[in-house]
């Protein structure tokens, strides 16, 4: 879902990736357009560094270039 900011863009109201998966099916269990819901795992980060962006990304700066 998004919603449409002052400026007319679209602004998504939650985080989602789309991926595409070739998956056998031989049993004829699976449908054209069927979704699922899956967990990405990324590595972890300690949690000072997850609470710094945070706060960051609250305040809309962009200090993703630093390596904290």
């Amino acid at each position: 879902m998004t919603y449409v900011d002052q400026r007319g863009h679209e602004v998504p109201l939650e985080r989602t990736f789309e991926a595409i998966v070739e998956i056998d099916n031989d049993a004829g269990l699976l449908r054209p357009g069927m979704k699922i819901k899956a967990k990405i795992s990324t590595g972890t980060r300690p949690w000072g560094r997850l609470i710094l962006q945070s706060a960051l990304d609250l305040l809309s700066l962009d200090f993703r270039f630093l390596r904290l």
